[in-house]
C-alpha cells in the first residue's frame, strides 16, 4: 500500500523526466517552508498530497466516507500545527501514516468521552427512569444527532456548560450577558434538546424507545 501511495504522490509532483533527487529536493524545501510557518507551502502541500492522504484515510476507516472526511480534515489540521521537515518520500509516507493513525486514535477517544458525557447529561435532564432496552450507544447517537441539528448558539451553550464544565460566570463573561440570562437560555436549550430527543427516539429513528 505504501508504494502505491508514494507513487501517486510522486506523479503529482514530478514529470517523467524529473530525476529522483529533484523530487526529494522539492519535498525538502516544501516541508521546510511549512516548519517556518509559510502558508503558501502548506497550501501547496495540500494540493499535492491531500488526494493520496484522503485515499489512505478511506482505507483506514474501511470505506466510511463520513469518517474518512473527518479523519482527513483532522489529519491536515495536525500536520499544519506540527509540521516536520522531510527530505525523502519513504520518510514522508511513514510520517504521514503515523499522523493518520494517531489522529484516528484521538478521534475515537473524543467520541467515547463525548458519548459518555451525553449519557450523563441525558440522565440529568430527564427525570423518568430510562427504558433498560435503550442502549447507551443508541442514546448517545441520538443525542449527538439532535444536538448537531440545534441552533449553533444553543449547541455551544450546552456543550460548554455540560460537556466542557464551564461555570455560569464564565459563560456570562464569554457571551457578554448576565448569569441570570445564561441560566434562562440554558433552561430553554435543555427543553428543546429533551423534546427533540424524545421525539427522535419515539419516531422510529431507533428501534428502541424510552
Amino acid at each position: 500500500m505504501s508504494r502505491v501511495w508514494i507513487a501517486s504522490v510522486k506523479e503529482t509532483v514530478s514529470s517523467e523526466d524529473s530525476p529522483e533527487s529533484s523530487f526529494d529536493s522539492v519535498l525538502d524545501a516544501l516541508t521546510a517552508g511549512m516548519v517556518e510557518g509559510q502558508e503558501a507551502d502548506f497550501s501547496m502541500f495540500c494540493r499535492r498530497y491531500s488526494p493520496a492522504l484522503h485515499r489512505y484515510c478511506l482505507k483506514i476507516v474501511k470505506g466510511d466516507e463520513a469518517a474518512s472526511y473527518e479523519l482527513h480534515q483532522q489529519t491536515l489540521i495536525r500536520i499544519a500545527r506540527y509540521p516536520k521537515q522531510i527530505s525523502d518520500e519513504t520518510s514522508l509516507w511513514r510520517w504521514m501514516s503515523r499522523v493518520v493513525r494517531t489522529t484516528q486514535i484521538d478521534i475515537h477517544r473524543k467520541q467515547k468521552r463525548y458519548g459518555a458525557a451525553m449519557k450523563a447529561y441525558w440522565e440529568h435532564i430527564v427525570t423518568q427512569p430510562r427504558n433498560p432496552k435503550l442502549s447507551d450507544s443508541s442514546l448517545s447517537a441520538t443525542l449527538m444527532e439532535v444536538l448537531a441539528e440545534m441552533p449553533e448558539s444553543d449547541r455551544e451553550l450546552i456543550e460548554k456548560k455540560y460537556l466542557g464544565g464551564w461555570s455560569y460566570q464564565a459563560l456570562a463573561e464569554h457571551l457578554g450577558i448576565s448569569e441570570k440570562a445564561v441560566e434562562s437560555r440554558l433552561t430553554r436549550a435543555r427543553i428543546k434538546l429533551r423534546e427533540k430527543a424524545l421525539v427522535s427516539l419515539k419516531s422510529g429513528k431507533t428501534d428502541e424507545t424510552l
